[in-house]
């Protein structure tokens, strides 16, 4: 589900097979979390494969957001099938195995 932890797309493989792909879940649009980009943005800009699925609506209350198992499913099943076909959409022009900087600091 879209939050903090998110952010631990930053530990992915990238670049190594298998890796990777998110698929952020957010609640019904009643929070107004649907707008948020920013996990989108970052997993895009780490070469990752992004999907987001909006609850539909009234499916978040006081307890938690209901979701479509089955949109899940088929969303879980296109980011396999995209990562077998190229482990992320920017490995093929990024080098994350040399060093950033070209001197020490």
């Amino acid at each position: 589900m879209h939050g903090a932890g998110t952010t631990h797309i930053f530990h992915s493989a990238i670049g190594k097979p298998n890796c990777c792909a998110l698929i952020e879940l957010f609640p019904d649009k009643t929070l107004e979390f649907y707008t948020a980009q920013g996990y989108g943005n970052l997993a895009r800009m780490l070469g990752l494969h992004h999907w987001r699925h909006v609850s539909s609506d009234r499916s978040t209350t006081d307890e938690g957001t209901i979701v479509d198992v089955d949109i899940i499913t088929e969303q879980v099943k296109l980011a396999v099938d995209k990562v077998k076909k190229k482990p992320t959409c920017l490995n093929d022009v990024k080098d994350t195995s040399g060093r950033i900087f070209n001197e020490e600091f």
